[in-house]
């Protein structure tokens, strides 16, 4: 991958054919809401699909539905491709006590869970885990799109988190494998890769290290800065984080 920055977009490009635009970490405070219409609206036709990394509200009790269904209805309304979504830790894990998380993620599925077949004509199939609807993964043109739940934040519940950072590691071993032919791996989460994430990157890195002639690309939020490197055991893994949307239109990407 190399990028260029332009007036409107920062952009990633690869040799392939297929492009999206990604964004993470807004709507949090008043005068991102009022930008974020705009930001959807004047996404060009130029893309595949739009996919947000999570984060798409601050961090609260989670007991409104208002903060979940305005940026649903904007994609609704603005979008004209697939919208595909990630959970954040502001979208559930930050809620509050267990309770309010079990809340928070109610709101999330109910509003996003396979919100892409709401917003756009989706013209090919989407794959997604048995126990864990969130995670899923599609294959187009020799490129495996992968989504994972990785959220930031403290551990709360270390029975739960290591459930989920197990689940994300089996489904992105079980859509490699499925896709033998890919050329490419493109994996969507939310969150920048810490010590509690170890367990995922060091299962990732060993699927990399093994299948050297394979590029990989690891596109999260949740910094809110833009950083570019290969921080991973595989260096045939590249890590970009999205800047927050406040501060950035969304990133066109092109693999």
């Amino acid at each position: 991958w190399s990028n260029a920055t332009s007036t409107d977009h920062r952009r990633l490009q690869c040799r392939k054919c297929v492009s999206f635009y990604a964004h993470a970490d807004t709507n949090y405070a008043r005068e991102e809401r009022d930008r974020f219409p705009l930001q959807v609206k004047r996404i060009p036709n130029d893309a595949n699909f739009i996919v947000h990394l999570g984060d798409l509200k601050g961090t609260d009790n989670c007991k409104s539905d208002k903060p979940y269904s305005v940026v649903a209805d904007t994609y609704l309304e603005h979008a004209n491709v697939p919208v595909f979504i990630l959970a954040g830790d502001n979208d559930w894990y930050d809620c509050g006590p267990k309770s309010a998380r079990r809340r928070g993620w109610k709101l999330w599925e109910k509003y996003f869970l396979h919100f892409y077949n709401r917003s756009g004509n989706l013209s090919w199939s989407v794959d997604h885990q048995a126990n864990r609807a969130e995670n899923f993964a599609f294959y187009r043109k020799r490129i495996l799109f992968i989504g994972v739940h990785l959220v930031g934040g403290d551990i709360k519940d270390e029975k739960e988190w290591n459930g989920r950072l197990k689940d994300n590691l089996r489904w992105t071993r079980m859509s490699f494998e499925k896709y033998t032919r890919a050329s490419v791996v493109v994996i969507f989460a939310h969150a920048a890769p810490t010590k509690n994430h170890q367990h995922y990157f060091d299962g990732l890195s060993k699927i990399a290290n093994n299948n050297a002639g394979t590029e990989f690309l690891y596109l999260h939020g949740d910094h809110h800065r833009w950083k570019e490197d290969r921080p991973f055991d595989a260096k045939n893994i590249k890590r970009v984080m999205l800047d927050q949307g406040a501060i950035a239109d969304p990133t066109r990407i092109k693999t």
